[in-house]
């Protein structure tokens, strides 16, 4: 089974790597960065589902909140079902949802703990953290989040962030200037 996680764009190469058995799209937040290849894919695959935190909800289906207006599109989408706690199983992999508000009120991660794979979407990046000067942000919650979520992970989880390089917990509990 394919999951798909947070569809921002989308190239033909990627789109036709995807098959009947794609079944599913994790989205991280709620931003135009990362919904605008949603269309797309629910044309393709008909009945897809589509989880979100319960709290992107009405960002998802605004077009002023999720900022797809600026993309000259406006899309209004909704979610299937919530990912709030979500513990998910896909071909024998457990998809933890790890709750990351900050960067978005329902900021989300997920977490494959067989895999040690987490996807950080715009909480956490390589050195760095997700915007919070945006609505909805709130750096104290995104720090605390990150903290309490993604720093008691092992510390050789790979983080793959919604934007830039690959890093892992250690090196950003080590290394990230926003917690030394």
């Amino acid at each position: 089974d394919q999951i798909i996680i947070d569809p921002g764009g989308w190239t033909d190469e990627f789109y036709n790597l995807t098959d009947k058995s794609t079944r599913m799209i994790l989205l991280t937040h709620a931003h135009y960065d990362h919904i605008m290849g949603i269309p797309r894919l629910q044309k393709k695959f008909p009945g897809i589902e589509l989880l979100c935190h319960s709290s992107e909800a009405a960002i998802l289906n605004d077009p002023a909140q999720n900022f797809s207006h600026l993309a000259g599109t406006n899309l209004s989408l909704a979610p299937t079902r919530f990912s709030d706690e979500a513990k998910l199983k896909i071909d024998g992999l457990t998809i933890n949802t790890l709750s990351l508000p900050g960067h978005t009120p329902g900021g989300a991660g997920y977490y494959l703990p067989e895999a040690e794979l987490l996807f950080s979407g715009d909480s956490l990046f390589h050195h760095s953290i997700g915007r919070t000067d945006l609505p909805g942000g709130d750096r104290p919650a995104l720090l605390s989040a990150i903290r309490a979520e993604i720093f008691t992970l092992p510390d050789n989880t790979q983080v793959y962030p919604g934007h830039g390089p690959q890093t892992t917990v250690g090196e950003e509990k080590k290394n990230n200037p926003f917690f030394n």
